[in-house]
């Protein structure tokens, strides 16, 4: 895995009504971020596609910030209700299938 990867997180369960900003605010709260993303999470239903809730992806400076995030915001409420949203090193489908 390559050094860049080793401080990269992956957010699970973000609330559909979370924005971006909202989303960066709260984990820009444990370290300096290089990058971030969020993204809605889909389902079908009848044959259409809902949007369930959100999933993000943040690049921290180092691996000590991410730990720190996954810390502090695995499992939690942090955006105040449904899910408690899932926090975890991001790994690639490579180092999944592993």
């Amino acid at each position: 895995m390559s050094n860049i990867y080793k401080s990269n997180i992956f957010v699970k369960n973000v609330p559909k009504d979370v924005t971006l900003e909202q989303f960066e605010q709260k984990m820009a709260t444990v370290g300096t971020i290089l990058k971030i993303k969020l993204d809605e999470h889909f389902i079908y239903v009848n044959n259409e596609k809902i949007c369930k809730n959100k999933k993000g992806y943040v690049l921290y400076e180092d691996v000590k910030q991410a730990q720190k995030c996954i810390q502090k915001f695995h499992e939690s409420h942090e955006f105040g209700y449904g899910r408690p949203i899932e926090v975890d090193f991001w790994r690639s489908k490579n180092d999944i299938k592993q």
